[in-house]
């Protein structure tokens, strides 16, 4: 959510659902992926339904499971 003092009557964008999503299909991602806290990225959609190991807890891995990959590198926002 974005709060913007001093405009009136300024469009909203509705929230998309990942089961929507199309590749090729342009995106805007908020949130704090893989301990990347306070991030944004844009770009397009490159794969869908992708399984990808992280690092885990302890030293050990993990897996994302039918993550959405997008073409752009993740930037930290402005806080």
């Amino acid at each position: 959510m974005i709060k913007v003092d001093g405009q009136q009557d300024l469009p909203v964008i509705p929230l998309g659902k990942s089961s929507d999503v199309r590749v090729g299909q342009p995106v805007v991602a908020l949130g704090a992926p893989l301990d990347l806290s306070g991030t944004v990225t844009s770009g397009i959609v490159s794969a869908l339904d992708r399984t990808i190991q992280v690092p885990g807890d302890n030293g050990e891995t993990a897996l994302l499971v039918s993550a959405v990959q997008t073409d752009a590198a993740t930037l930290g926002a402005e806080k």
